[in-house]
């Protein structure tokens, strides 16, 4: 059998009857867009957006970026969660976000949806400034980042991923290559204006 995020981090114990694992590869996301904040505003104060559905890799995903934000010296100052996964949810969120910590300086979704929701609620409120981030790399992402409103978004090369599994997959059934690795895993490229028009969304 092939996994996918399961387990969520590589130093997890591998799931018994598993030959292998496909990583998302959270921590490098994580690491990459906190870096690219801190970078432009060292020592911000930050707001992480989660889900309140409890959704293992994206609690995993919440915890290495608030992990790696310490490392680069940002400030955490706490995080609301959308209680849906659509646009009323991020919508609620955000304003409850922009209510409790008017001062913050950077708010760090969980998804390109709810960065790109977010941002709507930060524009029609009238705030500015405030560096966005989402994950995935999607169209939608790519349209805010070059518009200005979304700051930046990791994005996993998925094509790759693809074809790393069925690699695997084509090991296992002609038994080669084996034993496969415990995790697999595939580059990660933060998307911001400055590579914007050079990339590829996904979908």
């Amino acid at each position: 059998m092939l996994g996918q995020s399961a387990p969520v981090a590589a130093n997890d114990p591998a799931i018994p009857g598993y030959s292998t694992n496909m990583l998302h590869m959270s921590d490098t996301e994580a690491y990459l867009r906190v870096k690219s904040i801190a970078a432009a505003k060292p020592g911000a104060s930050f707001v992480e957006m989660g889900l309140a559905a409890p959704v293992q890799l994206l609690q995993y995903y919440a915890a290495r970026t608030k992990y790696w934000a310490a490392k680069f010296g940002l400030h955490y100052l706490g995080e609301i969660d959308a209680a849906q996964d659509n646009p009323a949810g991020y919508s609620q969120a955000a304003s409850a976000i922009l209510a409790k910590y008017p001062a913050m300086q950077a708010l760090l979704t969980f998804s390109d949806n709810s960065a790109v929701g977010a941002a709507a609620v930060l524009k029609s409120s009238g705030k500015t400034g405030i560096l966005i981030s989402g994950a995935d790399g999607s169209e939608e992402a790519f349209n805010a980042i070059k518009a200005g409103t979304v700051y930046n978004s990791p994005q996993p090369d998925f094509l790759e991923s693809g074809r790393m599994l069925v690699d695997a997959a084509y090991d296992l059934i002609t038994k080669q290559n084996l034993p496969l690795p415990a995790n697999i895993g595939v580059p990660v490229k933060l998307i911001t204006k400055d590579n914007v028009d050079s990339s590829t969304p996904i979908g």
